[in-house]
């Protein structure tokens, strides 16, 4: 990614505090109605809104990126709509958002963040009012996931896993689980937080659970199914900043059941300690996950830092998570080698991109 872009989110990142004030006056200033609308907490809170876009702009900004704000407004406009927030009220943010980055920052650095803003602008009429359920598969399988998730949310853990457990006795693999009961309940749980139907902690205690679980059902799997190794080594970490690590977790699984020697460092990994990992274990192959558009210039300067480290020329690097499914060629943006759609896709991805490559 070139220079400028970087030099412009840096600029905008600087002084997204005064900006967000600034914003937030002129909204007040424009609507006199909102004062009484929002009550004595209005101000905070948009100051707060206005605060988290402007990062949002900042990660776009940074990997030139304008479908990357686009996605994150049109996610804000469902989240306020399930919050009583008026759509006219967002678009009001925004179009205040777009003249005070103008008037306040120089056009070298204004210029492409003013487009980013004023295309959300003009799609946000479009855009959907609502999330489709994430349980709509197979109704077979579509009703374990969601016997998985009803068990999760009522605290129940040994019937969720006996959910996993039903569905490996009617034939499915480790990958099938995850991929077909696991994942959809816990996407189907972001989702009812983005509606506000369900709370951070709830969302927070259902994914800690289905981590104990997969890892449980994991620990079977490899018991009686020994993988035969490939000789490979992979990293697979969460960017610095990012406190997600389940859908690593089971890229690092289904990597080992498929002949990896893989080194799972978790969430939340300096971009230096990766890097580290990656020599110290001769690894060909970096799997970096990033669960949200704010994790997206944090995986942008992982990449750098591996792609400018001797004797790391050869790794090949995917990336995953809701950004690079949301913007399907955003990978190219950041430098990684590919991306893919799920944990499946990852193992064959992985496979083709060092399939030349010699065992290490």
């Amino acid at each position: 990614m070139s220079d400028d872009a970087r030099h412009s989110a840096s600029a905008i990142e600087c002084v997204s505090r005064a900006l967000s004030e600034w914003i937030v006056q002129r909204q007040y200033e424009r609507d006199a109605t909102l004062e009484a609308r929002y009550g004595g907490a209005g101000r905070r809170m948009w100051r707060t809104d206005v605060q988290g876009r402007l990062h949002q702009l900042v990660q776009a900004v940074g990997v030139a990126s304008p479908e990357l704000f686009v996605q994150s407004v049109a996610w804000s406009k469902i989240a306020f709509r399930t919050r009583g927030v008026a759509e006219s009220d967002l678009r009001l943010s925004l179009e205040c958002m777009a003249e005070v980055v103008s008037e306040q920052l120089p056009p070298s650095v204004a210029e492409s963040a003013v487009a980013m803003i004023r295309r959300a602008v003009d799609s946000l009429e479009g855009m959907p009012d609502s999330v489709p359920t994430f349980l709509n598969g197979s109704a077979g399988l579509s009703d374990r996931a969601r016997a998985y998730l009803d068990a999760l949310m009522e605290a129940r853990r040994d019937d969720a896993f006996e959910v996993l457990l039903a569905g490996r006795r009617e034939g499915l693999d480790f990958a099938g689980i995850c991929g077909r009961i696991v994942v959809p309940a816990m996407q189907e749980v972001g989702r009812l937080w983005h509606l506000n139907e369900v709370t951070i902690a709830e969302e927070h205690c259902c994914t800690a659970a289905s981590g104990s679980l997969l890892a449980r059902l994991f620990e079977l799997e490899l018991r009686e199914r020994r993988p035969v190794p490939n000789g490979r080594t992979a990293v697979i970490a969460s960017v610095g900043g990012d406190l997600h690590e389940l859908g690593a977790r089971v890229v690092s699984d289904l990597l080992e059941l498929d002949g990896w020697r893989c080194i799972f460092l978790g969430a939340n990994m300096p971009a230096i300690e990766v890097v580290a990992a990656l020599l110290h274990h001769g690894a060909a192959l970096l799997a970096v996950s990033a669960s949200s558009n704010l994790s997206v210039q944090s995986a942008r300067d992982l990449i750098a830092e591996v792609r400018s480290t001797e004797g790391l020329e050869s790794v090949r690097v995917i990336v995953g998570g809701t950004p690079f499914a949301a913007v399907p060629e955003l990978w190219r943006s950041v430098g990684a080698d590919g991306s893919a759609s799920d944990a499946t896709a990852a193992v064959a991805l992985a496979a083709r991109l060092t399939e030349a490559q010699p065992a290490r």
